[in-house]
């Protein structure tokens, strides 16, 4: 079962919950005197209060391993990154090297020359496999596993000016010249 599925489910659960709370105090309205209504209601707001705490907390713990995090990424990495710089500018993308090996992690040092832009790599399926910006006067660093030989595309996801729609870029993982998953001189 995929995440989103379970973040929906949790939340018709939760929703539910809360409904029926509301659903329940409002039936005993009718019956019960105010002074009772008002303290169990204090008294629910309370324990429903803890128990998101509760639950934010556990969820917010549980997803930093899942986060693009420079330190969650390289303590999930093995290997010695192989360093691509990457340098933007209206309209398009410089990369050194652009072919890059499939067994190694990649360490992609992102920067531009004159205004913000967004640094998205897609795959051949069109899926974004990793995002950074592009700032002047700062490098980005993204570090990524590309384990997938394959042409990937990079496109701008910030509006930097009117040639915008064609900033893009390809590289090459894996499968260039001679040596198995890495890249020869006829990678280019």
């Amino acid at each position: 079962m995929s995440a989103q599925w379970m973040v929906g489910i949790a939340f018709v659960v939760l929703a539910g919950c809360l409904a029926a709370t509301f659903l329940s105090i409002a039936l005993d309205a009718r019956v019960e005197s105010w002074d009772g209504i008002y303290k169990r209601a204090g008294l629910i707001r309370r324990w429903w209060f803890r128990g998101l705490l509760t639950i934010g907390v556990v969820t917010f713990a549980i997803s930093m391993t899942w986060l693009p995090y420079q330190f969650a990424r390289s303590a999930q990495l093995t290997g010695t990154p192989v360093a691509v710089n990457v340098k933007a500018q209206q309209f398009g993308w410089t990369l050194d090297p652009n072919c890059l090996p499939s067994d190694k992690p990649i360490q992609f040092n992102v920067t531009s020359i004159d205004v913000n832009h967004g640094f998205a790599i897609y795959d051949e399926a069109g899926n974004i496999v990793g995002q950074t910006q592009a700032m002047p006067q700062f490098t980005n660093v993204l570090l990524i596993a590309l384990s997938k030989p394959g042409t990937y595309t990079i496109h701008c996801t910030e509006l930097c000016g009117v040639g915008h729609s064609f900033m893009k870029q390809t590289f090459t993982v894996g499968g260039c010249g001679s040596s198995a998953g890495g890249c020869g001189s006829s990678c280019a």
